[in-house]
């Protein structure tokens, strides 16, 4: 049918083309290209038909074939069409029946990422789905998924998760990936739903100790109405548990997103400059080459086009909070990014502004 489906897109685009350009010669403004007009007017009325014809007769041709349970074209086209403009698009799998309700997320690791999949297995498994990645779930398609930043707080909510009304109904299993430090480790849990009396926005929570939980209606982290077993907000949790440079380690520090992006890669790299064997190791799924890349590129523009300052392409081999001391001491940036960090014994501690 795909070829159908093209030709009856293409069809709705063809019929109001030629109806404009008819307009377009009977209008005295367009007088002087009149000629030029009627010969678009008529080409494209010819390779209409020769194209329009052999399609749809044949596609009719099989719709009879097909019997009183074989659609046409039309039909399969307008259903399309109208599920291109539900506000609550077909899920791929999971229950139905229940109350379509809003999923987000929340991260309780300063250090590192998530990669997930959820999976509704409240329903008999599908032999024909098999599990080709690590996050797949042999059997199920997911019912959500996505990437969740350190000390994520929420705020992101995506469309939909189908709640049972009975939340003892609901069996979710979890899967996810830790990102960070350079390892990777896959963890899956299998979830129930917290008792509510009706349903209400999902939040899927990562736990430090590899743990996760399922937190129906409430807040949001260190709101009144938080309904999560970790109380207050996620940088809050951290510093409860954590030293402060634990916990603002991967915090933005610039304003300018790309600035943070980039300065994320500059991290890395330094970390592989540092490495004995930095021509040969793998950070992250970073090179040493894919550093020299990575200052290259966004030197020339063709790489964090929107940065802040070309000098912040550079991999230096320096602490971000050292750079931000000297920086605000009236230093240059050339100096504050390039001047050899003096022996420990030799430093002197300088705080920067607002830290404890």
């Amino acid at each position: 049918m795909d070829i159908f489906l093209f030709a009856f897109a293409l069809f709705h685009l063809y019929i109001p083309t030629l109806f404009v350009l008819i307009i377009m010669m009977n209008l005295p403004k367009f007088a002087r290209i009149r000629k030029k007009l009627g010969i678009s007017l008529a080409a494209l009325f010819a390779g209409g038909l020769l194209f329009f014809t052999p399609v749809f007769f044949f596609e009719g041709l099989a719709a009879a074939l097909a019997g009183p349970n074989g659609g046409t074209v039309w039909d399969e086209g307008y259903r399309e069409l109208g599920n291109m403009f539900k506000s609550n698009p077909p899920r791929p799998q999971g229950r139905t029946d229940g109350v379509d309700v809003a999923m987000d997320t929340v991260n309780f690791y300063a250090d590192r990422g998530i990669r997930y999949a959820l999976y509704d297995i409240s329903g008999a498994p599908d032999p024909s789905i098999e599990a080709d990645h690590p996050l797949d779930l042999a059997g199920y398609h997911p019912v959500g998924g996505g990437i969740v930043r350190s000390l994520y707080g929420g705020g992101s909510r995506e469309c939909c998760l189908n709640l049972p009304k009975n939340s003892k109904e609901g069996r979710y299993m979890l899967k996810w990936e830790e990102v960070g430090e350079g390892k990777e480790k896959l963890y899956s849990q299998e979830l129930t739903l917290p008792a509510y009396d009706s349903p209400d926005n999902v939040f899927i929570v990562f736990l430090e100790g590899h743990k996760a939980e399922l937190v129906v209606g409430g807040g949001y982290p260190g709101e009144p109405g938080w309904m999560g077993s970790v109380k207050g907000g996620t940088l809050g949790a951290c510093l409860r548990a954590h030293d402060r440079a634990h916990c603002y380690k991967n915090l933005p520090h610039y304003e300018n997103s790309t600035d943070n992006m980039a300065e994320a890669d500059r991290i890395r790299c330094r970390k592989i400059q540092n490495m004995k064997n930095r021509d040969t190791v793998e950070f992250e799924s970073w090179t040493y080459n894919d550093c020299l890349k990575f200052e290259q590129e966004c030197k020339e523009g063709r790489m964090y086009s929107s940065i802040s300052n070309k000098e912040m392409c550079k991999a230096y081999n320096i602490d971000y909070n050292t750079f931000i001391n000297r920086y605000k001491k009236g230093m240059s940036l050339k100096d504050a990014l390039t001047k050899p960090v003096a022996p420990k014994g030799k430093r002197k501690r300088v705080l920067i502004k607002n830290e404890k």
